[in-house]
């Protein structure tokens, strides 16, 4: 099972979910989205707006791959659950109401420090797919303070 997340932001991101609708029909993937506020509503994936955190959580266990923003709390999650993250950072203008929209700076961070892999454009979702799938799952568990540590150095130094 494949799980998309796109987090809470209130814009949504439409784009990761049109492009992962497309990859579970291009690469007949067995998917699961959390769309959000996102207004696009995915064709070849089982879909719902929220999940209560437990439900996501063990939805992650048990997924082969998450694909997601490059939010905090869903890299978190993804670390915690060792399960191979495919990061698709939503990309905007960086304002005070938002200070990291472009997560693309934080996504390249992250994959320096964690087993992550990385797609800047949404629309080659279908490629990054197929890597981050041939790549083995994490089989390294970070001690519970290592995401949080790399992602409060990250937000210090922007």
């Amino acid at each position: 099972m494949i799980v998309v997340a796109v987090g809470t932001f209130i814009h949504g991101y439409d784009e990761l979910v049109q492009a992962a609708d497309h990859a579970a029909a291009a690469l007949a993937l067995d998917a699961f989205a959390q769309i959000g506020h996102s207004s696009v509503l995915p064709r070849h994936m089982q879909w719902e707006r929220f999940l209560p955190r437990m439900a996501l959580l063990e939805r992650l266990h048990g997924c082969e791959l998450l694909i997601a923003h490059a939010g905090v709390g869903l890299v978190r999650d993804a670390v915690e659950a060792r399960c191979r993250l495919l990061l698709v950072p939503r990309r905007g203008p960086n304002t005070p109401g938002h200070p990291i929209n472009d997560q693309r700076p934080f996504a390249r961070k992250l994959a320096c420090h964690l087993p992550v892999t990385v797609c800047e454009q949404p629309a080659d979702l279908v490629d990054w797919v197929k890597v981050a799938l041939s790549r083995p799952a994490p089989d390294v568990e970070l001690p519970a303070f290592e995401a949080p540590r790399i992602i409060a150095d990250y937000l210090m130094k922007t």
